[in-house]
């Protein structure tokens, strides 16, 4: 049984519990190590910089944080195995979570970081759990930070900015029971096949290609349950018109959809988008039930970049 395992008797802290504070540790001391060897006067802990990992027991389960970056520059390659410096905190996590006593007993995982990148992209690569056997069968939610309007990185999901590859859908297919998940990048056409999910809040950015999100939500006949979705089209700078924003009428079938008339109370955040004021107004009028919070923005700019 788990919870003979995990050490359940009065007074005896949990086995997973010793193995997240050595876990901890290691990637503290992975940190430290690389510091020292630059010289004794850099091996100080950075706030803000360093990775790190947080967890909280809730009843026989768990809910852990990683904060750090994303990259994972081979995953083929164990993290112990790794001749050079490289991304450890990230993939020692990784692999933590995909072990077999770990995975069935996570209720959530949020992956947040500092606005670090290479050539303003900050890269989120899951390859190690989509190829692995776990299956993460008791989370309930999954976050992956969003790109804020400040940052000057954009947050994606993938190896290669270009395309995801599926990553997103192989993430959620990887977790049956999860109702809320969170990613920077929008899934492919595969996440409409996906039937009898429970999920029931969405929250999504377009990173590079919006993979005609919107309109393929309004045909899907699944996630019924889906009650709540927060989507945000790409951050843009520039004061033009993108030829490839999501145009009214992609909004408009969604409005349409039965999706929005079996879920009268359906909550629809829309942000980033280049929708006029009075096609917002046009898309409320198509379902007065639907509670739709319209959220203007756009990236920020520079003082010195504002004369160009």
């Amino acid at each position: 049984m788990i919870e003979k395992e995990l050490g359940s008797e009065k007074g005896v802290r949990p086995l997973m519990i010793e193995r997240l504070l050595e876990l901890q540790q290691r990637i503290y001391q992975y940190q430290m190590d690389i510091k020292q060897s630059y010289g004794p006067e850099h091996a100080i802990w950075s706030p803000g910089k360093d990775a790190k990992v947080s967890f909280a027991q809730v009843g026989d389960q768990y809910e852990l944080m990683f904060y750090g970056v994303g990259f994972d520059e081979d995953p083929s390659i164990a993290a112990d195995d790794f001749d050079y410096e490289t991304n450890y905190p990230f993939v020692k996590f990784l692999e933590f979570i995909c072990l077999p006593e770990v995975a069935p007993h996570l209720a959530s995982l949020t992956f947040t970081g500092p606005d670090e990148g290479a050539n303003g992209l900050n890269e989120w690569n899951f390859s190690r759990i989509v190829h692995s056997e776990a299956e993460f069968s008791a989370l309930r939610s999954f976050l992956i930070q969003l790109t804020d309007s400040g940052d000057h990185n954009v947050r994606f999901i993938g190896s290669d900015y270009e395309e995801e590859h599926g990553m997103v859908t192989k993430l959620l297919a990887k977790m049956p029971a999860v109702l809320i998940f969170q990613t920077p990048t929008v899934p492919d056409e595969a996440f409409f096949a996906i039937e009898g999910h429970p999920l029931r809040e969405l929250r999504l950015q377009v990173g590079f290609t919006e993979e005609a999100f919107i309109t393929r939500l309004a045909d899907c006949p699944y996630y019924t349950e889906l009650r709540q979705l927060d989507f945000s089209e790409r951050i843009e700078t520039i004061d033009d018109v993108p030829e490839d924003a999501i145009p009214y009428t992609s909004y408009e079938a969604l409005f349409a959809s039965g999706r929005f008339k079996r879920q009268p109370h359906f909550h629809f955040k829309l942000r980033h988008s280049t929708l006029t004021l009075d096609e917002v107004i046009a898309l409320g009028k198509l379902q007065p039930n639907v509670q739709f919070l319209f959220i203007e923005g756009r990236g920020g700019r520079y003082a010195s970049h504002l004369s160009d």
